[in-house]
């Protein structure tokens, strides 16, 4: 070999006495520790409250379904706009889906929120300032019978009684396809029958359950061999078992549901997140999406207008796994409103902090997960995700196991933590994501 001139390289040469630095590193005796120091987030704070809250429901099929009952309805559509032709002075014919006609039945009460009159049914107002400072209320309406399909395919006759119970000396206002009824309850004739029953099948959600799985081993060489920092088989199986969680925390909260078909017949199943879950202005009960576009910088009135729309429906308690960033501006705007909540911090072995918002109580959580999901064009860190835990469960199939794997003949030795279970999810109002958020 070549003589060197590189400081602590083989065969250096130096003019002198050689220092710590110039021998030559392959035979330095470096002072090695087995202590391993494991560097990681904290995870899984979403599967471990669905955990400790009591919430894991046990299912006997990984394609679970859950039943749903949605309300009778208060508020009814108009389809066709309200006309008089061919009947009395104070009878009106409205048009009404069928599937919400069926609900309505004769003596009961309807009140058009959109039209206003005085008692006796004679001055009509569509203004609600100006009905208001005259004295005028909304009007009450009588149903006098009810027609499926009368109109057209799908669309009942409503014939209605207008003006208060009062025949009108004049014109009354026509009920537009804008306009609401709101259904207030029904008022019988003296020595009247009881209305008919009104009964309605509840109808289910698809969920399905996804099997998750870690291993880790060694081989039966690997096991005398004497090195520095070795990992042990129970460190690697608690590197595994954070990793695990980790990961199912992610399926937990951003999944998407599906189920995939292979060739062979077997079947892959993806449980779906909350996230996916939630209500768009299609699908909400009251028309309002549950995606909510923050669409510029905080602003806490802004943050109320937002919780008015969130709260609608639901508990008034909702749990909010928030960003970094978001966790930042409302310490920064509201540090004085936020107060840590004992009982919940104490349960979980995590800060949980508390916010009143008027329309209902924020539990605080910082989530790391929107932190790992950031991305230089993406921004997460300033979401809230706020969940109803009244209305999410973690359903299991297999609840989480660990076994030691049989490699068979194989020199080695295999552990492995795996469950099937998935996310419960109901009541797509009563959970949103706020984001949109500008710094």
């Amino acid at each position: 070999m070549a003589f060197s001139a590189t400081q602590a390289a083989a065969e250096y040469v130096r003019q002198g006495a050689l220092g710590v630095g110039d021998i030559y590193t392959g035979k330095r005796k470096y002072s090695l520790s087995d202590m391993i120091v494991f560097q990681e987030r904290t995870w899984a704070p979403f599967d471990t409250i669905l955990r400790m809250e009591m919430k894991v429901v046990p299912v006997s099929d990984p394609e679970p379904k859950v039943l749903t009952m949605q309300e009778a309805p208060v508020r009814f559509d108009v389809s066709t706009a309200s006309s008089s032709s061919g009947l009395g002075p104070d009878d009106d014919t409205v048009g009404i889906a069928d599937a919400q006609a069926l609900f309505l039945q004769a003596g009961d009460v309807l009140t058009c929120p959109d039209i206003f009159c005085d008692t006796a049914g004679t001055n009509y107002e569509t203004d609600k300032s100006t009905a208001l400072a005259a004295g005028y209320f909304p009007e009450s309406i009588i149903v006098q019978s009810v027609q499926l399909s009368g109109l057209s395919s799908g669309v009942a006759r409503v014939r209605l009684a207008r003006a208060n119970g009062n025949a009108p000396t004049s014109g009354v206002t026509q009920i537009s396809t804008s306009m609401k009824l709101i259904h207030s309850g029904n008022s019988l004739v003296d020595g009247g029958n009881a209305p008919n029953p009104v009964s309605h099948e509840p109808t289910d959600v698809q969920n399905y359950c996804q099997f998750f799985s870690k291993t880790w081993g060694y081989t039966d060489s690997e096991a005398p061999l004497e090195t520095y920092g070795k990992l042990n088989p129970a460190q690697r199986a608690e590197m595994k078992r954070k990793e695990f969680y980790r990961q199912h925390e992610f399926a937990l909260l951003f999944g998407r549901k599906n189920v995939l078909t292979q060739s062979g017949g077997g079947k892959l199943w993806l449980t779906g997140g909350i996230t996916e879950f939630m209500a768009t202005a299609s699908t909400a009960l009251d028309g309002v999406s549950r995606y909510r576009d923050f669409g510029g910088a905080f602003d806490i009135g802004k943050l109320r207008e937002e919780t008015e729309i969130i709260y609608r429906y639901g508990s008034k308690v909702k749990h909010w796994f928030v960003g970094g960033k978001f966790f930042t501006v409302l310490n920064n705007a509201l540090e004085k409103s936020i107060v840590i909540n004992d009982q919940y911090s104490q349960r979980y072995g995590w800060e949980v902090r508390e916010l009143d918002l008027g329309h209902g109580l924020a539990m605080l959580h910082r989530h790391p997960v929107l932190t790992e999901m950031e991305t230089a064009s993406t921004n997460y860190s300033m979401d809230a995700i706020v969940v109803d835990l009244e209305y999410v469960k973690l359903m299991t199939y297999i609840d989480t196991t660990v076994r030691r794997l049989d490699p068979g003949r194989a020199h080695k030795t295999e552990g492995e933590i795996f469950c099937q279970d998935g996310l419960w999810r109901t009541f797509p109002s009563a959970h949103a994501w706020i984001f949109g958020i500008t710094a």
